[in-house]
């Protein structure tokens, strides 16, 4: 029994971890985009927003299933001297500690409609398949290949780019952005206020990871590039080529300068969090972040900068610009003193 134990009090450490991960989704501008959604749902069917809780519980679900599998190698379990009836233990508590579960039962307790949970814990199911089929897949892989940048930061730029595309609030963001060229192509009678809807959500989904003071490795990183002869606001700078880069992609879809002038206002405010303690972010997990007040004031810049540009036209980008550039300018002063 002693070997038993001593395998489950591991299990349960390594679940700890893992539930610090669904923890680190209430400082994603997500979870501010998940509770307004709820709060519109019906009482009576489920409302047509059922689709995002599956397709963030489906994304969220992978990386923390594949936590699962990598708790107990394969090779490890068949060196251990325990019996049939002790790995069938082992494995049922691994399947109970799946820190999903919680997060199923905290969204049905939540919804106003139990439809929501139901889609949470359809999406326990099929993310276990998924990572079974892609969990035999090269982990040593650094990322998605990535053309340099010119410029004398095309690396910096490079990197964050990199980085951008291994968290999953772009291809939520990107699944978002599909959905809606979809719906603009194959139904006619669309309201036309949706394109603008959908995106100033796909900013919104994004503003999290505009925040400046996020990365992977984030201890060291910083080190580095102190270490390199360049500004705060250069190495700020060089962020923000990335991330709006990224952006610029996924809302070339949908009206133009109401888009692009809630991404300059989301990343302007992203400036805000230079000089502050670095945040570690996790390869294929939501980001973490500040919700309050940088989330929720990078949700509500969005909408209101969109708002102002379609009231007065696409000139009102010009003082967003200057605004952008004050903050740079100030922010990067910022993180220069706190080196």
């Amino acid at each position: 029994m002693a070997p038993l134990a001593a395998v489950v009090v591991a299990l349960a450490r390594s679940a700890a971890r893992s539930f610090r991960s669904v923890g680190s989704l209430t400082g994603n501008n997500l979870f501010a985009i998940v509770v307004l959604l709820m709060a519109e749902e019906p009482l009576d069917r489920p409302s047509s927003t059922a689709i995002f809780y599956l397709v963030i519980g489906i994304l969220f679900a992978i990386p923390i299933t594949g936590d699962l599998y990598r708790r107990i190698p394969a090779e490890r379990m068949q060196l251990w001297p325990l019996k049939s009836w002790e790995r069938g233990v082992i494995y049922g508590c691994n399947l109970l500690l799946n820190p999903l579960l919680l997060l199923a039962i905290l969204f049905s307790l939540l919804s106003r409609h139990p439809a929501v949970g139901l889609g949470v814990l359809l999406a326990a199911i099929i993310a276990p398949i998924i990572a079974f089929l892609v969990r035999h897949a090269n982990t040593k892989r650094s990322g998605p290949r990535i053309p340099r940048f010119p410029g004398a930061f095309g690396s910096l730029i490079q990197n964050h780019v990199r980085e951008l595309l291994q968290q999953l609030d772009f291809w939520f963001a990107a699944t978002l952005a599909a959905g809606g060229v979809l719906a603009r192509v194959l139904i006619h009678d669309l309201d036309p206020a949706a394109a603008l809807v959908i995106g100033q959500l796909v900013v919104a989904l994004l503003g999290t990871t505009a925040q400046c003071n996020g990365s992977f490795d984030a201890l060291n990183l910083q080190t580095r590039l102190r270490l390199l002869p360049v500004t705060g606001v250069q190495i700020l700078l060089a962020r923000d080529a990335a991330w709006l880069s990224v952006a610029a992609v996924l809302i070339a879809p949908f009206p133009l300068a109401p888009t692009v002038g809630a991404a300059i206002s989301v990343a302007a405010i992203g400036h805000s969090q230079a000089g502050r303690a670095p945040v570690e972010q996790r390869r294929w997990n939501f980001a973490t972040g500040r919700l309050g007040p940088t989330g929720i004031l990078q949700i509500v810049a969005g909408i209101a900068t969109s708002a102002v540009v379609i009231r007065f036209g696409a000139w009102i980008l010009l003082p967003i610009l200057v605004l952008y550039a004050v903050t740079l300018w100030w922010y990067g002063r910022k993180w220069d003193e706190a080196g």
